[in-house]
């Protein structure tokens, strides 16, 4: 399994992860192959390595 962390600096994470992660949440829903983890100033994605590909 892979994982890469995403470091959210410039902006209030509330904006990226929405109240109560409602945006984390969609993402999920969107990408059910992915583990999603938010903490702090983070996005933590684990999958596999053709998943976690950028497009």
């Amino acid at each position: 399994m892979n994982e890469r962390t995403i470091e959210i600096a410039a902006v209030n994470p509330v904006h990226i992860f929405g109240v109560n992660d409602a945006n984390i949440d969609q993402l999920r829903k969107y990408f059910p192959k992915i583990k999603i983890i938010a903490r702090g100033n983070n996005i933590k994605v684990m999958g596999k390595a053709e998943e976690l590909r950028p497009v």
